[in-house]
């Protein structure tokens, strides 16, 4: 596939928080693309084939996604199946479904590259919150806020 001449954001890794950055940001409007070195996308969150099955490549536990909001706020529950219940204890579950980017750093020493990727965000995880919060650090850098 031929990648653009340019582009407004690009996200350099197609692992699950470079993936829900990019999807977040192109919700708002932005123009993304995406680059993976490797064949597939998914990182962390990937399954390949290995030893024989298929296995999650950092066997991590996926249940996390599910009541972060992310899967509603971008649609990705497929239609054949219910949607997955949010945390019912909006203050308690805060920190839980990762909405305090002020936890975090996602900006750089470098002006203009932000970090997405699971370490940025206390606690990790293979559930997207650094990635739905470096998305909302870049729109507001992107709008005037800091």
């Amino acid at each position: 596939m031929a990648l653009p001449e340019r582009a407004e954001i690009v996200v350099i890794g197609a692992g699950h928080n470079g993936l829900t950055c990019a999807a977040y940001l192109a919700l708002a409007g932005r123009e993304v693309i995406v680059l993976e070195a490797r064949d597939e996308p998914g990182g962390c969150a990937s399954t390949v084939d290995a030893i024989g099955a298929r296995v999650n490549i950092c066997n991590c536990d996926h249940t996390m996604v599910l009541a972060s909001g992310i899967v509603e706020e971008l649609d990705l529950a497929p239609p054949a199946q219910p949607r997955p219940r949010r945390c019912g204890r909006r203050t308690r579950c805060a920190a839980l479904a990762g909405r305090q980017p002020e936890l975090s750093r996602y900006r750089t020493p470098v002006s203009g590259p932000y970090l997405t990727g699971a370490a940025t965000f206390p606690g990790a995880g293979v559930w997207g919150a650094s990635g739905r919060n470096a998305a909302a650090v870049i729109l507001a850098a992107r709008n005037g806020k800091r």
